[in-house]
C-alpha cells in the first residue's frame, strides 16, 4: 500500500523569537540583490528602479532621479527598502548615484513638515550621516521661501565644517528643473557662497 504524508504544523520544528528575528532580518537584506527591473531614460542616461523601492517614497524618489541623471549625465538607482527590525541594521538611503552602493539620503521640503529652509537642511543632513550616505539630495521645489538658497548654504557651511559627518562628500540641490551640485570641499570654503548659484 502507498501512504501519502502531509506536513502538519505539528512536524515543523519550533523557531524561537530571537531566531524569527534574525530569519526575517536576513531575507529582508537578500532585497539589496533582487533586480532593477524597471528602466526609465533620463537624456542619454538611465534611472533603474528596483523591484523592491520604497511605495511610500518611489515617486518622488524617480522624479528627483531623473533630474539628476540629466543634469549630472550618469545613471541614478532607485535602490531597495530594506525593514529593519533591530537585530541587524541596514542602511536604507532611497537613490544610488552612478552605481547602487553610492549612497545618497534623498529629502524633499514638505509644508506640511518642514518648518523652516535651515531646519530641513539640518534634519537632512543628520539623516544621511546616520545612514553614512556620501551625498544628500535636497529637493527644495516646495520651498516657499524666496532665499531658500541662501539661507540652504549657510546652513550647509555650519553642518559640514570640520570632520562632522565625515562621510558626506556632495550635496545635491533641486529646485523645480533646477539641479546644483557641490563639494563639500566648496561648502567649507570662505567663499562657499560663489557656489550656490541657479539661474
Amino acid at each position: 500500500t502507498t501512504e501519502i504524508y502531509t506536513l502538519s504544523l505539528h512536524d515543523a520544528l519550533p523557531i524561537s523569537d530571537a531566531k524569527k528575528g534574525v530569519i526575517r532580518d536576513n531575507t529582508e537584506a537578500m532585497k539589496a540583490y533582487m533586480p532593477y527591473n524597471k528602466t526609465i531614460k533620463a537624456g542619454e542616461n538611465t534611472v533603474f528602479v528596483n523591484d523592491f523601492a520604497h511605495l511610500d517614497d518611489v515617486e518622488a524618489s524617480i522624479i528627483a532621479a531623473e533630474k539628476i541623471a540629466k543634469a549630472l549625465e550618469t545613471d541614478v538607482y532607485v535602490r531597495p527598502h530594506i525593514e529593519n527590525s533591530g537585530f541587524f541594521h541596514v542602511k536604507n538611503p532611497e537613490i544610488g548615484i552612478g552605481k547602487p552602493n553610492n549612497f545618497a539620503d534623498l529629502k524633499t521640503f514638505d509644508n506640511k513638515k518642514s518648518t523652516s529652509t535651515r531646519k530641513f537642511v539640518k534634519n537632512g543632513i543628520k539623516s544621511a550621516g546616520k545612514q553614512q550616505c556620501n551625498s544628500v539630495i535636497l529637493d527644495f521645489t516646495n520651498d516657499s521661501e524666496s532665499d531658500f538658497l541662501s539661507q540652504a548654504a549657510d546652513k550647509l557651511h555650519g553642518e559640514l565644517a570640520g570632520k562632522h559627518k565625515p562621510t558626506i562628500k556632495k550635496v545635491i540641490l533641486i529646485k523645480g528643473d533646477q539641479v546644483l551640485q557641490v563639494s563639500r570641499q566648496d561648502i567649507n570654503r570662505k567663499n562657499y557662497i560663489d557656489f550656490f548659484k541657479m539661474d
